[in-house]
């Protein structure tokens, strides 16, 4: 299927500092609309580098969550903790539009000796942390989860055997904290070029992100007066028989979304089975009849049945039957690569044909663009670059 190069930040610059997902994430949700990603590293680079299944690109070893993530990034290799390195780094942060930094709090101002929103009135400085820039947590470190659980989502996820709290599957505190961090930063730039940037530092936090997705939850919670929300208690959390899987003959799931009374009585209608409407306002009696209605067929049939009435249904498919979903493909959200892996999707397609953006250039190896960034925008001399990756301040890697 065809892509579409996106050009619309193709004169922005975007500074990326951080392991993992989020402020990489952030990266590459602008670089997919044209901006200029410079990944910098320090130490060994990335530690999503090292994890996960390993393959080449750019003549480096790295992993294929990291290829996938940074593709297209410029990197650069700079011990930016030591005092020649933090020079550098603030030198290269006057040159740049947007940082997301995904280092704790007072970090890179403690090696810079400068607050990074203090740089340039026109540096547009996102951190991404994990709880925060104030607060008692703040210093602290933390992942995905970490955030998850402190923002009282875990509480009410469907439960594991042993009774307790389940993790989410994916690394939606990550994904969501890089989101917003490119949706505000998309915001800022629009402001500065109106004149109206009144601040230049935005917290976009794993925990920030994280109670946010409790939106709905906390509103209706009645102002505080009911009850925290429970595992399989709620209509949106698996709690009502016309939202939630149910197992089919085959030992598949299907989801059932019929979350409208007049879409859940088609469905009951459609099955044949009208008596179940006699008890429709008795949840629990008819999820039980309805789970046992369910095994009399397998997912497939169930799925028919479910398109032909048009009820929100929807096959629980695990991530092969995923990426070989008709719908999937046709959005192209599952792709191919030259090497045999599947290229990274966007979360939004663009044109009539609901396109996925292209990136051309595969991820970097570390210190790859290091002299190219340091030439570009610092104005170091070859013959400094080479004086500063003798003392280790710099590293150029396949250059």
């Amino acid at each position: 299927m065809a892509n579409i190069e996106i050009k619309w930040l193709k004169s922005f610059r975007i500074a990326v500092i951080g392991n993992y997902v989020p402020a990489p994430m952030a990266g590459y949700l602008l670089k997919s609309l044209g901006a200029e990603v410079i990944k910098i590293e320090s130490g060994k680079g990335d530690f999503l580098r090292m994890t996960g299944n390993q393959l080449l690109s750019n003549g480096a070893t790295m992993s294929g969550m990291f290829h996938a993530l940074n593709k297209g990034f410029k990197s650069l290799h700079l011990a930016y903790q030591s005092p020649e390195g933090a020079k550098i780094l603030r030198e290269l942060l006057q040159n740049v539009d947007v940082l997301f930094d995904g280092s704790k709090p007072g970090r890179l101002e403690k090696y810079m000796g400068i607050r990074p929103d203090s740089i340039s009135k026109d540096l547009i400085y996102i951190p991404i942390s994990a709880y925060g820039q104030v607060g008692p947590l703040a210093k602290l470190g933390g992942h995905d989860n970490n955030a998850l659980a402190l923002a009282g989502n875990l509480s009410y996820t469907n439960r594991k055997e042993d009774g307790g709290p389940a993790v989410f599957s994916s690394p939606i505190a990550d994904f969501f904290a890089g989101q917003s961090a490119a949706f505000a930063a998309l915001a800022a730039l629009m402001a500065r070029q109106q004149g109206q940037l009144n601040e230049n530092q935005i917290d976009a936090s794993m925990l920030h992100s994280s109670f946010f997705l409790n939106f709905l939850e906390i509103a209706d919670q009645n102002f505080g007066k009911e009850k925290a929300p429970k595992p399989d208690q709620h209509w949106i959390n698996g709690g009502m028989p016309n939202y939630t899987n149910y197992t089919c003959k085959d030992g598949k799931y299907v989801f059932l979304g019929a979350m409208e009374l007049h879409l859940f009585k088609r469905f009951i209608e459609s099955t044949g089975q009208n008596v179940l409407l006699d008890i429709i306002d008795q949840p629990a009696q008819l999820t039980k009849r309805l789970k046992a209605l369910f095994m009399q067929k397998e997912q497939a049939e169930w799925v028919a049945i479910g398109a032909e009435v048009d009820v929100c249904m929807s096959p629980v498919n695990d991530l092969n039957s995923a990426i070989a979903a008709p719908q999937i493909q046709a959005l192209g959200l599952a792709q191919p690569a030259d090497d045999g892996s599947l290229k990274p999707s966007f979360p939004l397609g663009f044109g009539p044909k609901s396109l996925q953006p292209e990136i051309k250039d595969k991820a970097p190896a570390l210190g790859q663009h290091s002299a190219e960034i340091l030439r570009a925008y610092t104005g170091l001399s070859h013959e400094a670059i080479q004086e500063l990756t003798k003392e280790k301040v710099i590293g150029l890697g396949n250059e």
